[in-house]
């Protein structure tokens, strides 16, 4: 219900992911809705984290819910199953998303998590830019 919130999901996510497979490198996502001026916005973060702790953080683009999801969300529903029931279809996040159906496929969930992941990656990709 929060960026806060998503962007400790991601984390989380990142370490354990790091952790359960031994790898030098864990990647979490996490996607979410934040409260905001032009209302109750979708949104995704990401993490990825190395061996060492250091981590890298990217966001997805943000998009406004409808009214009438919105207010669904804020009376305690989850987007998911809301999506899904409005849609009369299963699993619509695993397909392409909320963000999907809202835009009318123009734009797909695996993408906007696709520009957060390389975002996330930046320092490790480019680490001259991003030591103190």
């Amino acid at each position: 219900m929060s960026d806060l919130e998503c962007l400790a999901g991601a984390r989380n996510r990142a370490r354990v992911a790091r952790r359960a497979t031994g790898a030098n490198l864990g990647i979490g996502l996490e996607g979410g809705v934040n409260p905001e001026p032009a209302g109750l916005m979708l949104l995704g973060w990401v993490v990825a984290e190395d061996e060492i702790g250091r981590e890298g953080i990217g966001g997805g683009a943000r998009l406004p819910l409808p009214e009438n999801i919105a207010k669904r969300i804020l009376g305690g529903e989850e987007l998911g199953p809301i999506m899904d029931q409005l849609l009369g279809q299963n699993d619509v996040k695993q397909k392409g998303g909320a963000v999907g159906a809202l835009t009318g496929g123009l734009v797909l969930r695996r993408e906007t998590f696709a520009i957060a992941v390389a975002y996330a990656l930046a320092p490790f990709i480019s680490p001259d830019f991003y030591q103190v």
